[in-house]
């Protein structure tokens, strides 16, 4: 593959940079045209109606509303195939990795979710918080200006920084814990087939 690649990336405040995985890197490939599609929307000295078109990603065939916030996203939950956790589909993204999603499903009431004590206290982990509120899975008009900072989590076996968002992880009798301190990925696979 020729050419560069933007990395682009949320952090909180207190967060460092750190180098990107090559599955990172794919993902952020594979999201370049969405980004790249709705830039051009949001550059245009005349954008059309935001009705018109995915707020996630620019498309404007196959158009549905959320249910949280009622704004327009791809009606495109039937591409995705279950138990691969992939992040093509806009409207699952929105309704399953955001809080303003899950303000809406657990009926904390009409504030807004940046203000919510009740999305707080449904995350044990501060990164998870933030990073729902701050992901790339939120709309354009949601930034939250004044999320909450927090210190990075790290595996408390080996000390290895966890991204609590995008990275596989477990809570043991010994806390938090990476993939390969648990036992790599074939552990969890055999765990999840039920396998002794």
């Amino acid at each position: 593959m020729s050419g560069s690649v933007l990395l682009l990336e949320r952090t909180s405040k207190t967060s460092k940079s750190h180098r990107q995985s090559p599955k990172t890197y794919l993902t952020l490939l594979q999201g370049w045209p969405k980004h790249k599609s709705l830039c051009k929307i949001y550059q245009s000295s005349n954008p059309p109606p935001s009705n018109t078109y995915c707020g996630l990603c620019g498309n404007t065939d196959k158009l549905t509303t959320t249910k949280c916030c009622g704004r327009t996203i791809c009606d495109d939950q039937d591409n995705y195939q279950m138990f691969t956790y992939s992040n093509a589909s806009c409207d699952r993204n929105h309704s399953r990795y955001t809080l303003c999603s899950s303000h809406h499903k657990e009926r904390h009431g009409n504030g807004k979710w940046q203000d919510c004590e009740h999305c707080r206290k449904n995350f044990t982990e501060d990164e998870s918080y933030v990073g729902q509120g701050t992901s790339s899975f939120n709309f354009k008009d949601d930034v939250w200006e004044n999320a909450p900072s927090f210190e990075p989590a790290s595996c408390k076996t080996c000390n290895k920084r966890i991204k609590m968002g995008s990275e596989a992880h477990s809570y043991g009798p010994n806390g938090l814990t990476c993939v390969s301190c648990i036992g790599g990925w074939d552990v969890i696979n055999k765990g999840t087939r039920g396998e002794d």
